[in-house]
């Protein structure tokens, strides 16, 4: 189970969030409730988990209560769908972390049906990795 607090920050980070209090304000949830959970000195409750999945773009609440240690037999947690991250765009944010190669390899990049050059996608790209530092 261990690590669950590192993987909370770097999605927190990762979904523009650069610090707990800003997360905890938008999930209502306390920043020190964060603080301990990303510490591990507070294993979060499965309700806490589907309140930041609601936030953290990166991830789905499903992710969350595995790395957690939640199990999926368990019915009282049965893992939803967290429509924001199952997406193409989100699947998309998520693999960002790939290079411009591979990126371009992976996803055929198009803008009004007409699919960009790959000067344009690596345009894409950088404004998307900017905008992500930004928020």
């Amino acid at each position: 189970m261990g690590m669950y607090g590192k993987f909370l920050e770097k999605h927190r980070l990762a979904s523009g969030f650069k610090t707990q209090k800003s997360l905890s304000e938008k999930a209502g949830i306390s920043p020190a409730t964060i603080s301990r959970i990303e510490a591990e000195v507070h294993r979060p409750e499965p309700e806490t988990l589907k309140l930041l999945a609601k936030h953290l773009y990166t991830t789905s609440y499903s992710e969350l209560l595995r790395v957690c240690g939640y199990g999926d037999d368990d019915d009282n947690l049965l893992a939803e769908k967290n429509p924001v991250t199952d997406t193409p765009v989100a699947r998309f944010i998520r693999d960002i972390e790939l290079s411009d190669e591979e990126l371009l390899q992976r996803f055929r990049l198009t803008l009004d049906g007409r699919e960009l050059t790959e000067a344009e996608a690596k345009a894409v790209i950088a404004y998307l990795r900017v905008h992500r530092m930004t928020r």
